[in-house]
């Protein structure tokens, strides 16, 4: 299924743009918001991004950021998401990265186990 999907603490929503960055944005009319959901063997989801070229939410160890990546579905691009009041949270099945999280700034990062209201998002079906 295709969602936007939107940090339920700053009301933004993931937003890809060039080169691999995904940003936090305010509902627009665009594909780089919409992204799709999809349940591996492994029982971990991943999420691509419906912008032609531009495909999974990934998470890099340079400043704990959060990207889209050029295809490849392993464990930095997978993710499990934890039911939680308002939303889930999605914890990146790579050892020792947690949940993604939005900054105040509008960055999008993973954290190493936090769960305040940043870590919370909500799927709106497109």
């Amino acid at each position: 299924a295709t969602y936007k999907i939107r940090n339920v603490a700053t009301g933004r929503y993931l937003d890809s743009e060039l080169n691999g960055v995904v940003t936090l944005a305010g509902s627009g009319p665009y594909d780089d918001q919409q992204w799709v959901a999809t349940q591996q063997a492994s029982g971990a989801w991943t999420f691509r991004n419906v912008r032609t070229g531009r495909y999974y939410l990934d998470t890099d160890a340079t400043n704990n950021a959060v990207l889209w990546n050029s295809g490849e579905i392993i464990a930095d691009s997978s993710w499990s998401p934890e039911s939680t009041t308002g939303g889930l949270r999605l914890r990146n099945v790579k050892s020792g990265r947690y949940y993604m999280y939005a900054t105040s700034a509008g960055e999008l990062k993973w954290n190493t186990g936090s769960t305040d209201n940043t870590t919370v998002w909500a799927f709106e079906r497109q």
